[in-house]
């Protein structure tokens, strides 16, 4: 279908950019490791909040009252592991290290990556115009 060349073009730059962005949040990690930890469980627990508020002022309570209950939970390990922040922080910079000392592990990836992007693309195009079956129109 005449859809298609903008879908794959628009799954080929998806791919790219998350390339992109994967790669530098390595590189924030490196530098910002105990902030990155701490920030990303607060947002976590933001969309929670508003996710849940969402859905009960929706009429579906249930889920919503499920997500609130998720952020509580996440509010109580952001307390219970906030001393041990320093210390996952460490370990965080040392993985970024060693993996950017072996610069073989990005071909690896690289690899990976590009096997999962032919995977999405095959999954995709099956789910966007599925095939044909013998006797069907």
């Amino acid at each position: 279908p005449s859809y298609m060349v903008p879908f794959l073009w628009g799954m080929i730059m998806l791919c790219f950019v998350a390339a992109i962005l994967s790669l530098g949040l390595v590189y924030v990690m490196s530098i910002f490791a105990e902030n990155v930890i701490l920030y990303s469980v607060c947002i976590i627990i933001g969309i929670a909040i508003v996710v849940g508020t969402m859905l009960i002022t929706l009429d579906i309570s249930i889920g919503g009252w499920l997500i609130l209950i998720f952020a509580c939970m996440a509010a109580v390990f952001l307390y219970t592991i906030r001393q041990r922040l320093h210390f996952a922080s460490i370990n965080l910079k040392t993985a970024c290290t060693a993996i950017s000392s072996m610069p073989k592990i990005y071909y690896y990836a690289g690899i990976v990556y590009g096997l999962e992007i032919v995977y999405c693309l095959v999954w995709a195009l099956h789910m966007v115009c599925p095939p044909m079956h013998p006797g069907t129109r």
